[in-house]
């Protein structure tokens, strides 16, 4: 049977328990427009009974929870990621697409200023003794190469801004995983009772995971007790418990344009994950800079070498004003070589020349070392279409190969190129920043050749010239229709990524607004809960009230 003592404390737990549920309340009002915030509850559980007495004694707060979904809230990580991604190419593009239109500059841009080029070598066959003539090709030809360079410049200039935004998004990607590593600890000290919910902090571990995932796909999961681990994609851990590891930023020994993305262990040593990161905005930056600005400038530098060979074999053919021949109306085209960082040999690229302009093409070339002899002997690999130039060449150090116009000389510093060594040539690269006009021509426009003999009014080289106009040479298009499909693709992707992100970012809404549903503050119904916790507190109240009628009855009694 209960006992006035009991009535008393039944009483007194009821009262504790709603009012701790009023408070419960008071904080979801108070945070109803926090960000992050995830809606509590109080659990009230009805208290056991004794040993000694079969009624129950009361009401207990068993704990305090969230309203928490963890499967909407790694969906809403994972679409925040692929959205991040996607926004950064997009808002990238969209400034590569302002740098190629040639519609805010029809007179300098590259299509115009090409355009322009052929028509004055076309001026110049209705005139070909013409030194004024000369002068205006001269001066076009200089604006047809600052025109390349302007947009080279420009590609540059998004790739170093990318680089410049990978190294802040690292930066920021070391502070959230620091953090991430103090809630950690916090939380394991705070949870040392199991039904003790470190609830605001746990918000505060979705809001930096969350944030996280927007710089780089990550996976988590939380352990038994209440830590949240943290791997970067391709399974290397960020956040271990309170320990985190940094991410740094280092140039790229074959391409000192180029960031490499760093995972450091705890004894500092870097591990290479850029090809790890496949989403957030540090994948978007990295895309943009690895990918689609080193395609166009590839296009536009194989466009600057064919417009160079194109014009200067057929100008190198023709006699000036002044009977010079052989003259090129374009500085020649250059050929860069490089030997890999990872090569394990001595080997060195002595010499990448033109040998024979006829024979050249617009593919890169692979020397690729398979075995380590006597003598070691090397694959000549079209790197551009993956077909073998030349297999099992056997090297000799200072021996010169030639293939595909090209002179390139192979030397060592007493190690020879060991297997697996790639010593990488280019036809193109730089073309269009290196394009000029022939120092020879700057200095005496006389010696544009509009003659295919040593006849001054002779006018058939001019007319050559200006035919190229139309010719089909590069890759089945003309100069500039091979430019205005640049132009073109650039704009088509610019205008996908765009809607991506847009359907990537409906699609985040719709999670965000499935998780706002469930964890989301909803005033009406806490203002309901108010009323509802009230009149079980007055209640508690009044029960202890006439439990104290009760006793002062039976003191009354007993007196």
């Amino acid at each position: 049977m209960g006992t006035l003592g009991g009535i008393l404390f039944t009483g007194q737990q009821a009262l504790l328990a709603h009012q701790t549920a009023l408070q419960v309340t008071g904080q979801n009002i108070a945070n109803a427009n926090t960000p992050g915030y995830s809606r509590e509850r109080a659990e009230l559980v009805s208290a056991p009974s004794s040993f000694t007495n079969i009624l129950r004694s009361g009401v207990n707060v068993e704990e305090i929870t969230r309203a928490y979904d963890r499967f909407i809230t790694a969906q809403i990580n994972v679409a925040s990621s692929n959205q991040q991604s996607t926004q950064t190419q997009a808002d990238l593009l969209g400034q590569v697409e302002s740098l190629v239109n040639d519609l805010n500059t029809p007179a300098t841009g590259i299509s115009g200023a090409l355009n322009t080029l052929f028509n004055d070598f076309n001026n110049l066959a209705q005139n070909p003794q013409g030194l004024t003539e000369r002068n205006v090709l001269v001066q076009q030809g200089e604006t047809v190469a600052d025109a390349f360079h302007q947009l080279t410049d420009g590609l540059q200039g998004v790739r170093q801004q990318s680089n410049g935004a990978l190294g802040d998004a690292v930066t920021s990607v070391n502070s959230l995983t620091k953090q991430l590593a103090d809630l950690n600890a916090q939380i394991q000290q705070r949870e040392v009772d199991p039904h003790n919910h470190a609830n605001t902090l746990h918000d505060q571990q979705d809001v930096l995971l969350k944030q996280l995932s927007e710089k780089v796909n990550i996976t988590s999961f939380t352990t038994n007790s209440g830590q949240v681990t943290v791997l970067l994609g391709g399974g290397r851990p960020l956040v271990d418990g309170g320990q985190f590891f940094n991410l740094a930023t280092e140039t790229d020994p074959d391409d000192p344009q180029r960031l490499l993305v760093k995972l450091q262990d705890a004894q500092g040593n870097g591990t290479d994950v850029t090809a790890s990161i496949q989403s957030g905005s540090m994948h978007g930056l990295i895309e943009e800079r690895d990918t689609i600005v080193p395609r166009l400038s590839a296009s536009l530098n194989r466009l600057a070498a064919q417009l160079t060979t194109s014009v200067n074999q057929t100008h190198s053919a023709g006699y000036g004003l002044d009977g010079t021949t052989g003259i090129g109306f374009f500085a020649a085209r250059q050929v860069t070589g490089q030997a890999l960082a990872a090569n394990t040999g001595s080997g060195i690229l002595q010499n990448a020349s033109i040998f024979d302009p006829s024979q050249l093409t617009l593919d890169d070339y692979n020397l690729k070392f398979s075995r380590g002899g006597p003598p070691p002997t090397f694959d000549i690999v079209n790197a551009t279409t993956g077909a073998t130039v030349a297999a099992s060449q056997n090297y000799t150090s200072g021996t010169t190969f030639h293939f595909a116009g090209l002179a390139v000389t192979l030397a060592d510093n007493g190690t020879p190129p060991q297997p697996g060594d790639s010593f990488l040539i280019s036809t193109t690269r730089d073309a269009a920043k290196n394009i000029a006009m022939n120092a020879a021509l700057l200095t005496n426009p006389r010696q544009v050749a509009a003659a295919q003999t040593p006849n001054p009014g002779d006018n058939t080289n001019a007319l050559a010239l200006a035919q190229l106009h139309n010719a089909k040479a590069i890759d089945g298009s003309t100069f500039e229709t091979s430019y205005q499909t640049l132009v073109a693709r650039v704009g088509a992707e610019s205008q996908q990524a765009s809607q991506l992100a847009d359907q990537r970012h409906t699609a985040l809404t719709d999670l965000e607004n499935r998780r706002e549903s469930l964890s989301g503050v909803s005033l009406d119904e806490e203002q309901v809960n108010l009323i509802r916790f009230q009149q079980a507190y007055n209640a508690a109240a009044q029960f202890i009230h006439i439990a104290d009628q009760l006793g002062q009855t039976i003191l009354a009694m007993i007196q």
